[in-house]
């Protein structure tokens, strides 16, 4: 495939991995059509072309059915494209017939025998439902002692772990299965990989010890890489250097080389690149700032016009643009994909570029965005989309309270008293409380006594945002920034 002259560099990165069946993807027939129930603005793989030469493929997962999925991760797979699933597993006699979760192959005779004990069936259900660290280790310890642990149990276990970002219990079950010698199947390497990338993800540790682990998934992840069995088809072959590449994402600058030797080494493999691995790499070329070679390969994708950028792609790069703190670049992200290469993006898209420019202290630009949303027939999206909105007019017009913003902000608190948040978390539930507090104050009082600390609510404003380390402006203070993202220099005015 020759992508930008990135052939020519090889580097052995897997010993023994050379002897590949050659196997192409072929062209899924499957519809472009969305499934569009409640959606969350966390994201996960990239998918590309919707009707693309490269073929569709989906990571393995032991986690088939909806409700062992936590919720946010569950309703963000529910809005993926249809034609980046296999096939549904809804119960043809219920109301989910066409559920659109599983990723089967094509063809069940395209699928390898499942690496599992069928008598342990049991073990695997229970792991996937525990709810806290301790209880998920004394369940696995328990099923050691009895010696009903297989590489699907240790599974099961990892992926709760990275579901929920046990990092710990991670490395301590992973322990556990080096000293009992037991056999880490493809499948199960492909798992653990995926689940120290979720747990590196946990953006409410100190940046020190996020650091550490990171380096040590590094580490950890290149000997899972390294002793993974030998791929020898495209449903071996795509999964595992995606979670790879997830694990690269999660990691940082520090694992570019890495990805990018995966990537030379994938080149020499004779088996066809799925478009899951392809967002997987620009995803992970993204999260180490190479924005030049990303906006490279993107024009080599979609470029001639045959296919188009699927929604899930542009909201990954969009948001990994947001974490970075850099809304010029998720800008230029939506641009390219939405305008030039026909992307059609959906509410978790429109959520995660609000997002980005919360981030970078740009309110107003969150309520254009949103506003643009409801304009497309999207409605009101979710519940994130509701916080993000009001808390950035609660910005906008704690910064200059202007006449037309104050009604602005009285205008979405009233029309909010029909909003159902019933189904909501109670987090959400509790943040959507105070802000509303919040708002009412603001509007009741011209010159109102809230500070700016008072009003960031929401997690993405109040720690993780640029505003966080701000000074703590006093109302109609106009502090916020025209367009950078960067602190004011002027002092407080509390």
């Amino acid at each position: 495939m020759g992508c930008l002259g990135l052939r020519a560099t090889w580097v052995s990165v897997r010993p023994g991995m050379h002897r590949m069946a050659s196997r192409s993807v072929g062209r899924t027939g499957m519809g472009c059509c969305c499934i569009l129930l409640l959606a969350a603005c966390v994201f996960g793989p990239c998918y590309l072309g919707s009707q693309g030469t490269r073929g569709i493929s989906i990571r393995c997962r032991s986690h088939s059915k909806p409700e062992d999925v936590p919720p946010a991760k569950r309703e963000r797979m529910l809005q993926r494209p249809r034609d980046t699933f296999r096939r549904h597993n809804g119960h043809k006699k219920r109301k989910n017939k066409d559920l659109y979760f599983g990723n089967w192959p094509l063809v069940p005779s395209a699928s390898r025998k499942l690496e599992r004990d069928p008598k342990l069936g049991h073990w695997r259900a229970r792991l996937k439902k525990e709810r806290s660290p301790k209880d998920l280790l004394k369940s696995f310890r328990y099923a050691l002692r009895r010696g009903e642990v297989d590489a699907s149990v240790v599974s099961c276990a990892m992926q709760n772990c990275g579901y929920h970002r046990w990092w710990e219990t991670l490395l301590k079950i992973h322990e556990a299965q080096e000293q009992r010698n037991i056999t880490r199947s493809a499948l199960q390497s492909r798992i653990f990989l995926i689940a120290m990338a979720s747990c590196l993800k946990d953006h409410t540790l100190a940046d020190a010890i996020l650091a550490e682990r990171r380096e040590q998934g590094l580490q950890l992840g290149k000997s899972v890489w390294e002793a993974m069995p030998t791929p020898t088809t495209e449903f071996d072959f795509n999964p595992a250097i995606s979670g790879a590449w997830s694990l690269c994402i999660a990691v940082g600058p520090e694992a570019l080389e890495w990805a990018k030797q995966i990537f030379a080494w994938s080149e020499t493999v004779p088996i066809t690149k799925d478009s899951i691995s392809y967002g997987s790499y620009l995803s992970a070329l993204e999260s180490c700032g190479q924005h030049g070679e990303v906006d490279a390969l993107l024009r080599d994708l979609f470029g001639s016009g045959d296919t188009s950028a699927h929604p899930v792609l542009l909201g990954d790069l969009v948001n990994l643009a947001g974490t970075s703190y850099d809304s010029r670049r998720a800008d230029r992200i939506w641009k390219m994909l939405v305008n030039r290469f026909g992307a059609k993006p959906n509410c978790i898209c429109y959520v995660a570029y609000a997002k980005a420019n919360l981030l970078s202290a740009r309110p107003a630009a969150v309520v254009r965005i949103l506003d643009r949303m409801t304009a497309a027939g999207l409605g009101y999206g979710n519940a994130h989309a509701a916080l993000l909105y009001l808390q950035s007019l609660l910005l906008v017009c704690h910064s200059s309270p202007t006449t037309a913003r104050r009604s602005a902000l009285n205008k979405f608190l009233r029309a909010s008293d029909s909003l159902d948040v019933a189904g909501w978390s109670y987090r959400m539930r509790s943040e959507w409380k105070e802000l509303l507090s919040r708002s009412t104050q603001l509007v009741a009082k011209l010159s109102s006594t809230l500070t700016l600390h008072d009003i960031l609510v929401l997690d993405n404003a109040r720690r993780l945002s640029v505003m966080a380390n701000w000074p703590n402006y006093a109302a109609g203070s106009k502090y916020l920034p025209r367009r950078s993202a960067k602190r004011p220099t002027s002092q407080s005015n509390e």
